[in-house]
């Protein structure tokens, strides 16, 4: 049968995964590989193994344990860290939880802090970054844990640095030292890997409701030279 996004993932109630978000989430909890040609074999794997709607399901649920089973226990990541994706199914876990349900879960919440994010950057932001002290130690507090964590290298760096610019554009320099100051215990517990700003933008409102975060940032935006506030479109 023939590899495609409708063999791989079908509509369950309402949710639908597509491969790019497969790959997207992949890259984020397990680590970079060429994902779209492992899950191509994974898939011709268990169609020879399965029928066609048992594979489909198989197929599903691999998918989302190998993308949530790092957060369950990091350990499991091995090198390279494609084999997690065929190994998953071997593990106990497997079958202990509605992974598929889980995944569906953090993608809507994703698409929440998307809307949130917005939000915020509608505000204004402080642009450059650099000439006020807050959003300035925010930025280096956040690059300085990802070198300490290894996840910087020469041929991410520029990357890195947007992606942080960007988490500190969105929301100010205080919620981001705050969260440094006072939740210090949960960066260290909850952040899967430091590679993107992803799990750190997920932390802030796991710790704060969006209306917390909202006043914040204002309140930090009235307190900042008027001409580092700049408008955005959004």
């Amino acid at each position: 049968m023939e590899y495609t996004v409708s063999a791989v993932m079908e509509k369950t109630d309402d949710f639908t995964l597509s491969i790019q978000d497969s790959t997207k989430y992949l890259n984020l909890y397990v680590g970079e590989s060429d994902w779209e040609k492992h899950l191509k074999i994974l898939y011709g794997r268990l169609l020879k193994k399965h029928g066609a709607a048992e594979a489909k399901e198989l197929m599903r649920k691999t998918i989302a344990c190998t993308i949530l089973l790092p957060t369950h226990d990091k350990s499991k990541i091995p090198t390279p860290v494609e084999n997690l994706l065929f190994w998953t199914p071997t593990y106990t876990q497997f079958n202990e939880r509605d992974w598929v349900l889980e995944l569906q879960e953090v993608i809507e919440a994703d698409k929440d802090i998307e809307g949130w994010r917005n939000q915020c950057l509608s505000l204004g932001v402080v642009h450059p970054l650099e000439y006020s002290p807050v959003t300035r130690e925010a930025f280096n507090r956040l690059f300085t844990k990802a070198e300490e964590a290894g996840a910087v290298n020469d041929s991410n760096k520029k990357d890195m640095i947007r992606r942080f610019q960007n988490l500190v554009l969105a929301y100010g320099g205080n919620v981001i030292c705050y969260m440094f100051v006072k939740e210090d215990y949960k960066i260290n517990r909850k952040i899967l890997n430091w590679r993107s700003n992803y799990f750190f933008e997920k932390l802030i409102f796991d710790t704060y409701t969006p209306e917390q975060v909202f006043k914040i940032k204002k309140q930090e935006l009235a307190k900042t030279n008027p001409k580092l506030v700049k408008s955005v479109r959004v």
